[in-house]
C-alpha cells in the first residue's frame, strides 16, 4: 500500500479583526470526496484580541504557538502552545495574545 503526505490547501490570509489574520483551509479539494469537517488557521498579533465568535457548530481549536487568554461566555482561561480545547455550539469565545510572538490556533469544526 502507497502512503504519500496530503497536504492541505489554505487560502490566503484575511484580516478578521485588527491583528487577526484567518487562512481558510481545504480539505475536501485533497481528497476523493467529501470530508465531515472544515478546519482553519489564524494568527493573533502580540496584544491583539479576536471578536466573539458564536455559531451553532462545535469547534476544536489546537494552540500551535505561543500564549494567550481565551474567554468562553464571561470566564477566562490561560493556554499556550500544546493545548487543545473544545467549544459547544452557541458557546461565545475569543482570544487574545498575551504573548510577545505570534499566535497561531489551529481551528476544526464539524460540517
Amino acid at each position: 500500500m502507497s502512503r504519500r503526505l496530503i497536504r492541505i490547501p489554505a487560502a490566503a490570509g484575511q484580516e478578521m479583526d485588527p491583528g487577526v489574520f484567518l487562512s481558510q483551509l481545504d480539505p475536501a479539494a485533497c481528497c476523493a470526496g467529501p470530508v465531515p469537517f472544515q478546519c482553519s488557521m489564524f494568527t493573533v498579533a502580540p496584544e491583539s484580541r479576536t471578536g466573539v465568535d458564536r455559531h451553532a457548530a462545535r469547534e476544536c481549536w489546537f494552540i500551535a504557538q505561543g500564549r494567550g487568554v481565551v474567554s468562553v461566555d464571561g470566564g477566562a482561561e490561560l493556554v499556550q502552545a500544546g493545548d487543545a480545547f473544545l467549544f459547544d455550539g452557541g458557546v461565545g469565545h475569543s482570544i487574545e495574545n498575551t504573548g510577545r510572538q505570534a499566535l497561531l490556533v489551529i481551528s476544526v469544526w464539524w460540517s
